[in-house]
C-alpha cells in the first residue's frame, strides 16, 4: 500500500512553504485504539503519562486539540478550528514539527499550511471522509476530533480532558483560560449534547468510546480511568 504523502513518518515544519493538504481523511489507522486528549481542567500528568507509556509501546495513536500540544508535545497529530488560535500558537506548533496538523478553516490551512478537512454543521458524525460535522447546539473541537479520529479508523477512543462543563466556571482549562483575544465564555452545558447524538451511530460503526474524564458531563459513553484501560 502506498502511503498518503501527509502522513509519511518524518515530521514537518508546518509554515507558508508547506502548502495546504486538501484531501479526504485516509483509513491510515485501521481497528486502532486513539486516545483523544481535549483541554478541560481536569486534564493531568498522570493521565497523560499513561497515554505517553502506551504511545512510545505503539499500542496506541494520540491526537489533540487546541493546547494539547502544550502537555503532551510529542502526540502523532493537533487539530485546532479556527485561523485566531493558529495565528497565536503557529510558533511553538512549529518547533514541535508535527506531522498532521488539521484545521476546518480554510484561511488558517492557507496561511500556515496545514490539512484542510471542511466541517458541516450537522447533528452526528460525518460518514464522508472529506468533511467532519460540527455537531449542532455544541459545536467545539473536542467533538470535531471525534470524527476525525473515526475517519482515521479507530476502533477503540478513549477520551481525556472532555469535561464539557466546569463547576465554577472560573477555571475552563487545565492550563487556566485562555489569553484575550482568545478568551471566550462559551455555554459549556450546550456541550455534552453533539456525543448523544453520535453515540448510536458510533455503536454501528463498532467504534467504542470510552470516558475516561473524571467528572465529565458526557454520559453516553462507558467510564473508566485511562491508566486502567490501557494497562499503565
Amino acid at each position: 500500500m502506498i502511503a498518503h504523502p501527509a502522513l509519511k513518518p518524518h515530521r514537518h515544519r508546518p509554515s507558508q512553504e508547506r502548502k495546504a493538504v486538501r484531501a479526504p481523511i485516509p483509513r491510515a489507522w485501521p481497528d486502532s485504539t486513539i486516545v483523544l486528549i481535549a483541554n478541560g481542567p481536569s486534564l493531568s500528568k498522570p493521565q497523560i503519562g499513561s497515554a505517553y507509556q502506551s504511545w512510545i509501546e505503539r499500542r496506541v495513536r494520540v491526537l489533540g486539540c487546541n493546547d494539547a500540544y502544550r502537555i503532551a508535545p510529542w502526540i502523532d497529530g493537533l487539530y485546532a478550528c479556527d485561523l485566531k488560535w493558529w495565528t497565536h500558537h503557529i510558533e511553538p506548533v512549529r518547533d514541535l514539527h508535527m506531522a498532521m496538523l488539521f484545521t476546518q478553516d480554510a484561511q488558517a490551512a492557507d496561511q500556515y499550511g496545514l490539512w484542510h478537512i471542511p466541517s458541516r454543521c450537522q447533528t452526528g458524525l460525518s460518514a464522508d471522509s472529506g468533511y467532519i460535522h460540527t455537531g449542532q447546539g455544541g459545536a467545539h473541537s473536542g467533538f470535531q476530533l471525534l470524527n476525525l479520529a473515526v475517519h482515521l479508523g479507530a476502533k477503540r477512543i478513549i477520551l481525556i480532558g472532555y469535561d464539557c462543563g466546569t463547576p465554577d466556571m472560573q477555571r475552563k482549562h487545565w492550563f487556566g483560560n485562555h489569553p484575550p483575544p482568545l478568551d471566550m465564555n462559551p455555554f459549556y452545558s450546550t456541550w455534552a449534547a453533539p456525543y448523544r447524538d453520535a453515540a448510536p451511530q458510533l455503536f454501528k460503526l463498532g467504534v467504542e468510546v470510552i470516558n475516561c474524564t473524571p467528572g465529565s458531563a458526557i454520559d453516553c459513553f462507558p467510564r473508566s480511568r485511562i491508566g486502567a484501560v490501557l494497562g499503565t
